[in-house]
């Protein structure tokens, strides 16, 4: 992600605890807005944006050595809503407009390890938010939503969203 004077960097880093160290295998495909959740030997990236401000639709697995291309997702976007294990892991709503700003996608995907599918669309479209838990128990929170931020939280239950308590 970032930006450089050059362009999109590919770079990957990991933590010990202490210090970051880089890795000798840097991503696919540099881009800037990318999402992702998982731990250090098996995490995703999602999304994100390539020079000039074209949205991807770029799925990335991460093995804690190297980076692989996986089924790309349905719809472009960046500064998605993502979390989870490989195995629950859920992608949802994100910025699909130039520059990672509208529209906004209300959509959600939701990945076993294998395979994507479509999950339950959220109720208030939005990018760059938080998100926590998997494709089966799931909070999205913040954001972006066109012209202001939002104080909605959703949660997901894997089988659709539901309005719940706003952050304060």
């Amino acid at each position: 992600g970032g930006e450089t004077p050059s362009g999109k960097v590919a770079n990957s880093y990991t933590y010990n605890g202490t210090s970051w160290t880089a890795t000798p295998n840097s991503m696919n495909t540099a881009r800037d807005q990318i999402v992702g959740g998982g731990i250090q030997t098996s995490a995703l990236a999602v999304g994100g944006r390539t020079p000039p401000a074209a949205m991807q639709t770029n799925l990335e697995e991460w093995n804690g050595t190297s980076w692989s291309n996986l089924p790309a997702m349905s719809q472009a976007r960046g500064y998605a809503q993502a979390n989870g294990p490989e195995t629950a892991f859920f992608i949802a709503s994100g910025a699909t407009g130039p520059n990672g700003g509208a529209p906004f996608t209300s959509e959600t995907e939701n990945y076993d390890g294998t395979s994507l599918s479509t999950g339950s669309n959220i109720n208030t479209a939005r990018g760059a938010g938080g998100a926590a838990g998997d494709s089966a128990n799931a909070l999205i929170f913040g954001g972006n939503h066109p012209g202001s931020p939002t104080l909605q939280t959703e949660k997901y239950d894997g089988t659709s969203w539901s309005e719940i308590a706003d952050l304060a």
